[in-house]
């Protein structure tokens, strides 16, 4: 299965070298895009050096790396790099888009083999992320309630976190051209859509950056 990996970049470049020493010690994505929305610091430089070290220890994955002159949103970063791989990979890609940001530790191996393996099994009209650590479970998203069974290790939300995020090609098409704001829209826009929105209950994250959220941003 091709993983087509989105990171939308904001300063921050100490917990974007962390990220992609976690995720790269054992996933290798087809490709990686970075849509930089104008840092200020040194981002583009570790983004550079990150990118070289990763290839002389053999990574495989293709990288991009593209800056704008002012910070665009996530919406409209994230439809950038979406619309990016569509246009070079065909409309008709088969690939599975994986958003993700730039403050994450990978507390589950092989990631995308597992989640490879989970719509393998049971298709594509599943939107699924990992489990955080990071999350009270005070907080969780919603619950729902399914007329038909659910797979293992699988739990239905109204909507989850979209600090790793796992689209099928036609989802990630609905919200590159419906620039959808927040996760809680995100979610309602994908289950109007017909898919079921969960957690992959065997696999875990933590958000490093939760609460080191840029100044001015705009989510």
């Amino acid at each position: 299965m091709r993983f087509y990996v989105i990171t939308i970049l904001k300063d921050r470049s100490d917990l974007t070298l962390d990220t992609l020493i976690s995720f790269y010690k054992t996933n290798d994505p087809l490709m990686h895009i970075f849509i930089d929305n104008a840092s200020t610091d040194d981002t583009q430089q570790v983004i550079r050096d990150a990118i070289q070290d990763l290839k002389d220890a053999g990574v495989n994955t293709v990288f991009y790396y593209f800056r704008n002159d002012e910070n665009m949103g996530i919406a409209k970063a994230l439809t950038e790099g979406i619309k990016f791989v569509f246009n070079k990979e065909g409309k008709r890609s088969d690939g599975m888009f994986l958003k993700l940001d730039n403050d994450i530790r990978f507390d589950t191996e092989n990631l995308l083999e597992k989640v490879e393996k989970f719509y393998e099994a049971n298709g594509r009209f599943f939107v699924v992320a990992p489990r955080d650590r990071a999350i009270d479970p005070a907080y969780e998203p919603k619950g729902v309630n399914k007329r038909f069974k659910l797979p293992d290790n699988f739990t239905s939300k109204t909507h989850v976190g979209g600090a790793c995020l796992f689209l099928p090609p036609d989802a990630a098409m609905i919200l590159a051209y419906q620039e959808v704001e927040k996760d809680v829209n995100r979610g309602h826009v994908l289950r109007a859509n017909g898919y079921t929105i969960g957690y992959l209950d065997d696999t875990f994250i933590t958000h490093m950056g939760l609460n080191r959220s840029v100044d001015n941003y705009k989510f």
